[in-house]
């Protein structure tokens, strides 16, 4: 399995896209879901370093854009907005996808670096 496949996991699909320029021309660390027949739906990730500058933990910044290309857009309708069991579902596969064994994208791929911290921005997803 590559770095960049898709995950199933229970009722949806989750995969790491790589670095990507969003809309704002900043490069971004993107991933996707895929949550049932709704379409894929993307998000930016960051790793967030220790003092010591080697460890570190993931924060989900944002997510809901409907193309890795529109990400880090600040226009209030740039994101789909879900239910909250959408957003449960949403969690939980962004969780299973950084936590699983499977490859990943660097930084993420220094396992042995990764304190297993992962947080949510505020404002992270859009609720309905």
């Amino acid at each position: 399995m590559g770095v960049l496949d898709w995950i199933t996991l229970g009722n949806g699909k989750a995969r790491f896209v790589g670095l990507q320029l969003g809309v704002d021309e900043e490069p971004h660390e993107v991933l996707a879901v895929e949550l049932g027949e709704d379409g894929v739906y993307f998000g930016e990730f960051a790793a967030v370093y220790e003092p010591d500058g080697n460890h570190y933990g993931v924060e989900i910044i944002s997510f809901g854009y409907n193309s890795k290309h529109n990400i880090g857009n600040p226009h209030p309708r740039a994101r789909a907005a879900f239910s909250a069991s959408e957003v449960g579902a949403i969690r939980d596969l962004i969780l299973a996808l950084i936590l699983s064994a499977a490859d990943k994208p660097y930084p993420l791929k220094r396992r042995d670096l990764f304190r297993g911290g992962i947080s949510f921005h505020n404002g992270w997803i859009v609720m309905k």
